[in-house]
């Protein structure tokens, strides 16, 4: 029998094979490369399911184990009973930041020893087994049949950000697991969470750039659950009082073309963390719109230095201001165009969904030609 190629989630909107629709996967930043990837290996007679059809293959039609090769995202379930009913462990990946895939990156060593492949964001391949063969993940957002229409830069608005209010908080799941994290906080004790959630998360630093420029009416924030921001600390209830209702448009039908039509966008990852790169800096190429960049301490080994604003290089947000409002049409354009010339590049093709599918491709390809031997 043809191996078959599993995609194992513990997404239920992408279970019973729904990831493998263009029209479910497209909704979602980060998943229309499955199905990329099915359409191109169904041209090698290979099929794709997803690993709850693939379990039920097995036990009711009693389809061999070894013939599924897995893709396992983060600590899927159907993936790690895969595993110990002998179908072969090709490839773990995750996309989400150690804010919210809390149980992977706590046991990241031992959920990913057994794949072949590793792709995940370049700070976690520092705690990952060396066995084996790591890979930085090049985050795919886009496809290269999106064209962006550029709208006259004297005709745009100021500043847009696009993200919904999902202020992080530190979640225990248990008492007995709450006073861990206590009793490792007081003995200062090196902790992986505590050292990234409570000091790298970036969710402040955005609410303080809406504080800033939300007093005069000069960003427009779009995204889900900013009407009711009980979930903020108080303190930001407080001070982002009677701002919100002003420059909160609610939900974009259109991403790209909301985005097109402003100078600038708050560009922040949930997390300052190694090689964090997700969709929303490539999402701003894609619409033409200058990005302002907070997130991967190591953004200019992803994408060129002269295509961004880096938050860093600012002292205060007033300082920022002073920049935005001083750049000259000409230094904008320059940006605007090392933007596009970046997903024309080799390196802006790996942030594809067409790129990222091949890629794995290549290492599936070596995987079938080591299983036929």
């Amino acid at each position: 029998m043809c191996k078959i190629l599993v995609y194992c989630t513990d997404a239920e909107i992408f279970q019973q094979n729904r990831i493998l629709d263009g029209k479910i996967a497209a909704d979602y930043p980060g998943a229309l490369w499955v199905t990329r990837l099915s359409e191109v290996v169904s041209k090698q007679g290979i099929k794709t399911v997803t690993g709850d059809v693939a379990r039920l293959l097995i036990e009711r039609e009693g389809v061999v184990a070894s013939n599924f090769i897995l893709i396992q995202e983060e600590c899927a379930a159907d993936g790690i009973e895969l595993i110990k009913m002998g179908a072969i462990p090709f490839l773990i990946t995750s996309f989400e930041s150690p804010l919210y895939a809390y149980n992977f990156y706590k046991n990241i060593k031992t959920i990913t020893s057994k794949y072949m492949n590793r792709v995940l964001f370049s700070g976690a391949l520092e705690n990952v087994d060396l066995n084996g063969k790591n890979h930085a993940l090049h985050f795919p957002c886009y496809s290269l049949m999106q064209k962006a229409e550029i709208v006259p830069w004297e005709q745009r608005k100021f500043i847009v950000m696009i993200a919904a209010n999902k202020y992080w908080k530190l979640r225990c799941n248990s008492i007995r697991s709450f006073f861990v994290w206590l009793r490792d906080l007081s003995l200062n004790r090196k902790n992986f969470h505590t050292d990234l959630h409570l000091n790298n998360q970036l969710h402040d630093q955005r609410l303080s750039v809406i504080e800033y420029f939300g007093q005069h009416s000069e960003i427009d924030i779009y995204g889900a659950y900013w009407r009711d921001i009980t979930n903020l600390p108080s303190e930001w209830q407080n001070r982002l009082a009677g701002i919100l209702e002003k420059i909160n448009p609610g939900k974009c039908a259109d991403k790209q073309k909301t985005s097109s039509e402003y100078k600038f966008s708050i560009c922040f990852e949930n997390l300052s963390y190694e090689g964090y790169v997700t969709e929303k800096i490539i999402d701003c190429f894609n619409a033409g719109v200058i990005p302002i960049y907070m997130g991967a301490p190591n953004i200019n080994d992803f994408v060129p230095e002269n295509s961004f604003i880096d938050f860093r290089d600012f002292g205060s947000l007033s300082d920022l201001n002073i920049y935005l409002k001083g750049l000259t049409n000409k230094q904008a354009m320059s940006m605007l165009d090392s933007g596009q010339s970046f997903l024309k590049s080799e390196d802006g093709y790996r942030f594809s969904y067409e790129g990222f599918s091949e890629e794995v491709n290549k290492m599936l390809t070596e995987v079938i030609v080591k299983c036929s031997m």
